[in-house]
């Protein structure tokens, strides 16, 4: 028992998983990627792919985001342009476990945090499990420049397993993506796919 939470503590998302087998209380707004994608948001209408932007961006994330620790991306929109919905197809389970490895694993170390929800607490709470060597991805919602650049430096520390994706609210002047940094800025659907989302309810259109 002492091994298992050993390694728990050691990987965020087994920790969550760990303190809801034992009913003790999560650190506010953290979600593991199966617990996140069953908010209502999500459940209603399945993902659809076939905007070749989004469809581009989500494969970039996902490679980005794939390889090693100390990885951060920033992803930013107006609201309701479906920023949140992204990134959980990100990091969504294969169907098949074992014939998408990679994929599998980025599932496994996500864990979510809305940040107008965690507070004050999410930057010592991200302090300490850099210090810790805590092995996980990072996925902070309704994150603002100011907050990702804080986390930023946690996560690129030397001692740090961390990787981030951070979601800002708003397009930001002046921000420019890298090779080693994808900034994305999302703008509205293709209709093409809001129809697809609307069959799925409505029927023929």
């Amino acid at each position: 028992a002492n091994q298992i939470a050993a390694w728990a503590s050691e990987h965020l998302s087994a920790a969550i998983q760990v303190l809801k087998a034992a009913r003790r209380a999560l650190p506010p707004s953290l979600e593991s990627w199966s617990s996140w994608s069953r908010f209502a948001a999500f459940a209603r209408f399945d993902y659809v792919v076939g905007d070749a932007t989004r469809d581009g961006a989500l494969a970039q994330l996902r490679a980005h985001l794939s390889h090693s620790s100390k990885r951060t991306a920033r992803l930013v929109g107006l609201s309701g342009l479906g920023k949140s919905r992204l990134a959980l197809e990100v990091f969504r389970p294969p169907v098949d476990r074992s014939a998408n490895l990679e994929q599998q694993t980025i599932s496994d170390q996500l864990a979510y945090i809305n940040a107008e929800e965690s507070g004050h607490e999410l930057l010592g709470a991200v302090q300490a499990w850099r210090r810790d060597g805590v092995h996980g991805i990072l996925i902070v919602d309704n994150c603002d420049k100011d907050l990702h650049n804080k986390l930023e430096q946690h996560v690129k520390h030397e001692d740090s397993n961390l990787s981030l994706l951070t979601i800002g609210p708003d397009p930001e002047a002046g921000a420019t993506p890298t090779e080693n940094f994808p900034y994305i800025q999302l703008a509205p659907v293709d209709d093409s796919v809001i129809t697809a989302m609307l069959k799925q309810h409505y029927g023929a259109l």
